[in-house]
């Protein structure tokens, strides 16, 4: 938990909102969702419309290491989540009568959150429709072209090792370790864990697949 204090930085209150109030674990499909759709700060992150939030997807993370994982909608408890985050910091910033501070973002707590869902006069928009049931061809049809795309892209995607952020301070560490897990992804790398006996540290080693 991040201790507030009046200069708090915006990365501070990113990690606060997602760790702390939303409880949200690192590989968790919200957070691969937020930071393969370019949501990885605070002003973005806060700055989502709601009405997208039903539309975004992402890539899962791998469960076998010979599958490739395609692209998926969240689910719609998890859009739900996110929508009424957003609504709930937006009525209060209507409240204050201007943006919230990063001092009081980091004040905000899980509870209060819990508790906004649960007496919220708000309502949910409606819920995408269900795609219509189509033919099996063309069913079949639409899966092997999303896979020859997803392989094509695949192909296109250049693996450098310099795509890959550095830790230059373990305050970072939750943005470091996001951004280095969907790295690894989209480069359909296998990340093998190696757990070190040290206070803060995650020794990683990987190869490619």
């Amino acid at each position: 938990m991040v201790t507030a204090t009046r200069t708090t930085s915006d990365a501070s209150a990113f990690a606060h909102l997602l760790n702390t109030v939303l409880a949200l674990p690192e590989t968790s499909p919200i957070c691969l969702c937020l930071i393969q759709n370019g949501y990885v700060d605070l002003s973005s992150f806060l700055g989502i419309y709601e009405n997208e939030l039903e539309s975004l997807e992402y890539i899962p993370l791998p469960i076998d290491q010979e599958v490739v994982p395609l692209s998926a909608r969240l689910l719609m408890a998890h859009w739900q989540l996110l929508w009424y985050f957003l609504h709930w910091i937006r009525q209060l910033s209507h409240e204050k009568g201007g943006t919230l501070s990063n001092y009081e973002l980091i004040s905000l707590a899980k509870d209060d959150f819990s508790l906004y869902r649960r007496s919220s006069s708000v309502h949910m928009p409606e819920p995408p429709s269900a795609p219509t049931q189509r033919s099996t061809s063309t069913t079949t049809t639409t899966t092997n072209s999303s896979r020859s795309a997803i392989a094509d892209f695949k192909r296109g995607v250049k693996r450098d090792k310099t795509h890959y952020p550095v830790l230059k301070d373990d305050r970072y560490w939750d943005n470091f370790y996001r951004t280095f897990v969907v790295t690894a992804v989209s480069h359909n790398v296998v990340i093998k864990y190696s757990h070190a006996i040290l206070q803060f540290a995650t020794k990683v080693s990987y190869c490619h697949s």
